[in-house]
């Protein structure tokens, strides 16, 4: 009983905002992630995008 006790306050610590965690930090955290997000899906996976495009497709340059 007292190994689950001890095992869910480990999960509580380690979910809990306000156990030993700054909103600060939580906030940059979350800044951090939306700027990672935007960086991800609006630049690298268009670039990712077309240059598989160009490798798998010769495009236009086929029929001349």
């Amino acid at each position: 009983m007292w190994s689950f006790l001890s095992n869910s306050v480990a999960l509580y610590e380690l979910f809990s905002v306000t156990f030993e965690t700054s909103y600060l930090s939580f906030l940059l955290d979350w800044i951090a992630f939306l700027i990672l997000g935007y960086f991800q899906w609006f630049k690298l996976l268009p670039y990712i995008i077309g240059k598989l495009r160009k490798d798998r497709l010769p495009g236009s340059d086929q029929g001349k």
